[in-house]
């Protein structure tokens, strides 16, 4: 979607969740969107992939409540 490059990676920290760069940027540091609460994995993406329909993209994720 535009420069952003958007992809599943774990941390101690926030678990799987979803990650994005932007890759216009000559030093792009990786960005962490998490759903999953504390070190809980949300697994965004892991069943299913991820689609982009125009400006929004589509994936499947997990959260504790939902």
């Amino acid at each position: 979607m535009d420069s952003k490059l958007f992809f599943t990676a774990f941390d101690p920290t926030n678990g799987d969740e979803l990650r994005w760069i932007d890759t216009t940027l000559a030093n792009p540091t990786v960005n962490t969107i998490s759903i999953a609460a504390r070190t809980a994995s949300s697994g965004a993406g892991v069943y299913g992939g991820f689609k982009a329909i125009g400006n929004k993209l589509y994936f499947s994720a997990w959260d504790s409540v939902n």
